[in-house]
């Protein structure tokens, strides 16, 4: 067994079978520029996640890595309101707490992983396009404050 520590920099790590990186997640209450860009594509690169998330207050963008490289060319945006609002009844998300924003963004993937409020999540068919939405079936979401480390084969 090899064991990577949670502590990878990214805001939320999804883990698939056997604890194998499957998506890095950066949440920012502002909006997506080149340093975010470059440090999202670090923590992916460190873990060997086949897929980035950068999500803020206006937008959700998801691409696949090549060698934990993102692909940004192949990415997808979504507009974070519109997935997010079935998780809050907060009316603008342009206000809230970063942590609270990452919750919801929590929220979002573990319905993809255990189907515990939609049986195709808001954002299912974008996310299926570039392969990551079936994958998150089943997986393990963590974050820098719940664990301290998590088992890879």
């Amino acid at each position: 067994m090899q064991a990577i520590s949670t502590n990878h920099g990214a805001d939320v790590l999804v883990t698939a079978d056997q604890g194998e990186p499957l998506l890095v997640v950066e949440v920012k209450r502002r909006h997506f520029n080149q340093t975010a860009r470059q440090q999202i594509a670090a923590y992916a690169k460190g873990v060997g996640a086949k897929f980035v998330m950068y999500l803020d207050p206006k937008q959700i963008l998801v691409a696949p890595t090549r060698d934990g490289t993102p692909e940004w060319e192949r990415a997808i945006t979504l507009p974070t309101e519109s997935i997010l609002s079935h998780y809050t009844d907060v009316p603008d998300l342009e206000r809230i707490e970063k942590f609270y924003l990452e919750s919801l963004t929590e929220a979002w993937l573990r319905d993809f992983s255990f189907s515990w409020k939609h049986q195709r999540p808001p954002g299912y068919d974008e996310l299926e396009r570039i392969g990551l939405a079936s994958k998150l079936r089943d997986t393990e979401t963590h974050t820098n404050r719940q664990v301290e480390f998590a088992t890879l084969p």
